[in-house]
Order: structure tokens, then C-alpha cells, then sequence
């Protein structure tokens, strides 16, 4: 918590209450592509997040899978304002690819001389 607030130990902290409203939709980036390696994201980010009450635009908040930490940010939320209860909600979660995430590039697959999509033996599904 005093790294994500940026505080030295022994610093002055002034908290104050304000309510927020409960929030619909957030939308997140992982700050690393090792956080596609999680199998079940949504498993993962659910009970990572019972761990917070608000989010806040432009946090990064931490979450511990498998012994390793993962910073997401958060990029927006809904409603808008100062910030999101996340207390006993449904909370639609959109995510950003991945800070430093390169899309794979596909090559289409080329037909090997002499392979046919029709069976001699049985009815061809290409049209004619």
C-alpha cells in the first residue's frame, strides 16, 4: 500500500471520507504480457479484487497469482467521477492488451501440391 501511494516509512498521511458511487464497468491493462500466462483470468481478477473496496483511474493496484505479483492499471471506469465502490457488485471488467503485448503475426496456411478439399468417395461440401 505505501508503494502505491508513494510514501516513505515514517510519512505524514492525511485520509479523509467521501462516498463513491458503485461501480458497472472497469476496464484494465496487465502491465506485463506474463499475465496472459494465467489460465482462468476471470477466477484469478474476482478473488483478487475482494481484496479492494474502490478503484480509482489511473491506479495500479497489485494482485499475487502462483507466488508472483501483477501490476494492472486501471484505465477507466463507470460512472465516471473521483473514483468506484466495488463492494457486493457486478462489475463488467474490459481488459487492454498488456503493456509491452506484440500481437502474433499468422501466415496463411498455403495448400500442399496435389491435397484436395474433395473426397473422391464422398459428396463435395465446396460448391460447384
Amino acid at each position: 500500500m505505501m508503494q502505491t501511494l508513494l510514501l516513505e516509512e515514517g510519512a505524514l498521511l492525511r485520509v479523509q471520507s467521501i462516498s463513491l458511487p458503485l461501480g458497472t464497468f472497469v476496464k484494465i491493462q496487465p502491465q506485463s504480457p506474463d499475465f496472459l500466462e494465467i489460465t482462468d483470468h476471470k477466477a484469478v481478477l474476482e478473488q483478487a479484487l475482494r481484496r479492494f473496496t474502490t478503484l480509482t483511474e489511473g491506479d495500479i493496484f497489485a494482485i499475487k497469482y502462483n507466488e508472483k505479483l501483477y501490476d494492472i492499471l486501471v484505465l477507466e471506469h463507470k460512472p465516471k467521477g473521483k473514483g468506484i465502490s466495488i463492494i457486493e457488485v457486478d462489475l463488467e471488467v474490459d481488459f487492454a492488451p498488456p503493456l509491452g503485448y506484440i500481437e502474433p503475426v499468422y501466415k496463411p496456411v498455403r495448400k500442399a501440391p496435389g491435397y484436395s478439399l474433395v473426397s473422391p468417395t464422398l459428396p463435395s461440401l465446396l460448391p460447384a
